[in-house]
């Protein structure tokens, strides 16, 4: 399986998370996007800490209900001859990482993970590897939304709704070698907005890890005491190894267990209202009961060829 036929299987499962209310004045084509994540099973979306300690800063408006979390996970899901449908999957809860130390240990005492729980079964998700090779100079590959909403709207206006994908190698695996790293190093850079996105085998579909952050070099000005951060070809991503002992005890919290009234991904395409349209055309605020689709493009290219006469000033 080449890395075509992988990212094929591995795109779907990736989510952004953006703000549910957004400040009159912002952008309206699509809400700003602070942090990727993937499913990893029905309801279950694997992330960052820190994208997740986000949550508590995102635009809440007067009398928003306490069990409103004022985040949206969106999932991208491609509709042959119709476009990309939008989805929004409301949050309804966090769960954080803790870890007993027994031994030597080398990393922060909180690794950068966690897990944000949606009520929605059917979801494409990607699985986990096993005993994933990681070792230096093994190829990898990442998909995020890398610099958020940015990226998608470079030109000024909605022009890319997917995930932006990346290739590198292991270049260190933290502290070194061994069946437990605390985390794995690679030559991508990465940009705000990519925290939480996997990285995946170039040859399987399936995680070895989830990236938290970027290697910073720490500069000062010249003469002065004013200091300025520039970020590295560099990354880091927490191994799958957390990822697996995380979730062998997830299936006994009791909150996580869904209704059989879950409404499934095949439902919510089937039954929810849909609006196709052109991405600045989009509703401001999502609901639970609309799906919303960017046309398919269906391009007639008509060029008009002029001479340019190098004599006139134009």
């Amino acid at each position: 399986m080449d890395l075509t036929d992988v990212y094929q299987l591995v795109q779907p499962s990736i989510i952004a998370f953006t703000p549910k209310y957004v400040p009159k004045g912002m952008p309206e084509d699509f809400p700003p996007i602070f942090g990727t994540g993937f499913i990893i099973a029905d309801g279950l979306i694997a992330t960052n800490d820190h994208v997740v300690q986000a949550f508590a800063n995102v635009p809440r408006p007067k009398g928003t209900p306490l069990g409103d979390w004022g985040v949206i996970a969106w999932l991208f899901h491609f509709l042959p001859k119709e476009g990309m449908a939008q989805i929004p999957l409301h949050v309804v809860g966090v769960l954080r990482v803790t870890i007993e130390v027994k031994g030597h240990y080398y990393g922060s005492k909180r690794p950068d993970l966690a897990f944000v729980h949606v009520k929605a079964t059917g979801l494409p998700a990607l699985r986990i590897a096993e005993a994933p090779h990681l070792e230096p100079g093994v190829q990898v590959a990442t998909a995020g939304f890398t610099m958020g909403t940015d990226a998608l709207r470079a030109p000024g206006w909605i022009h890319q709704l997917t995930p932006t994908l990346q290739t590198g190698i292991i270049s260190a695996v933290l502290p070194f070698p061994c069946e437990s790293p605390h985390a794995v190093m690679l030559n991508i850079m990465t940009r705000g907005g990519a925290s939480g996105s996997p990285v995946f085998s170039v040859d399987e579909p399936e995680a070895v890890g989830v990236l938290y952050g970027g290697l910073i070099d720490h500069h000062t000005l010249p003469g002065t005491k004013s200091h300025y951060r520039v970020p590295t070809n560099f990354s880091y991503f927490v191994p799958a190894h957390y990822l697996k002992k995380t979730l062998e005890g997830i299936d006994k919290i009791p909150d996580l267990k869904l209704e059989p009234a879950t409404p499934s991904l095949e439902h919510i395409l089937a039954t929810y209202e849909r609006k196709v349209h052109a991405p600045e055309n989009r509703t401001r605020q999502p609901t639970h009961e609309v799906v919303e689709i960017v046309a398919e493009p269906k391009i007639n290219v008509v060029a008009d060829v002029v001479r340019i006469d190098p004599t006139k000033k134009s």
